[in-house]
């Protein structure tokens, strides 16, 4: 395998709002499919949780114990 880099930002393909404990992660927490502007579409925890309009724009802002963290892209 190789190193790839991929964009920050991308659309949402998908959001929900997780209302359940999951791990060490506790309710409520926000879920996103991100489709990078350049590259895969990523599963991203939000960094405030809320169900989002497809096409919205999103940033990575970081990780949380392994997982991507994103937000409103800044415009």
């Amino acid at each position: 395998m190789d190193d790839a880099r991929f964009a920050r930002t991308g659309q949402v393909w998908s959001s929900t709002v997780v209302a359940i404990p999951v791990g060490t992660h506790r309710p409520p927490f926000g879920l996103a499919y991100l489709d990078l502007d350049d590259g895969p579409r990523v599963l991203v925890h939000l960094a405030e949780p809320a169900v989002l309009e497809l096409g919205a724009r999103l940033e990575i802002t970081g990780t949380d114990d392994g997982n991507l963290v994103a937000s409103r892209e800044v415009q």
